[in-house]
């Protein structure tokens, strides 16, 4: 049986950088795209899972080598405020599949 090592970090991907077959992130919603480039540019990795705004997306993809593979769509309904039971908004967030640069 071949045995595989996962390693899961939770956290500021700013505080790390290294080799991985997979990053998933979520960044905050007012980062720029150039702020994202130069953070990922520290990682090596086979594949990215990006869930971003618009903005950073397009401000993101000229300055890096990572290759648009495909886009999805994330929608929620989440509280207008914490804590509140009746008052709904949805929430929609692109995503996209990043191979590795070649």
């Amino acid at each position: 049986m071949h045995r595989q090592q996962v390693t899961l970090i939770n956290g500021d991907a700013a505080d790390h950088g290294r080799a991985c077959d997979l990053i998933l992130t979520d960044p905050p919603y007012d980062m720029s795209g150039a702020e994202l480039a130069r953070i990922l540019g520290r990682f090596e990795a086979r594949h990215l899972v990006l869930i971003t705004t618009m903005r950073q997306l397009l401000e993101f993809m000229p300055r890096t080598d990572w290759r648009l593979n495909f886009d999805f769509v994330l929608d929620g309904v989440l509280p207008k405020n914490p804590g509140a039971t009746s008052s709904r908004t949805t929430c929609t967030r692109p995503g996209c599949i990043l191979p590795g640069p070649a």
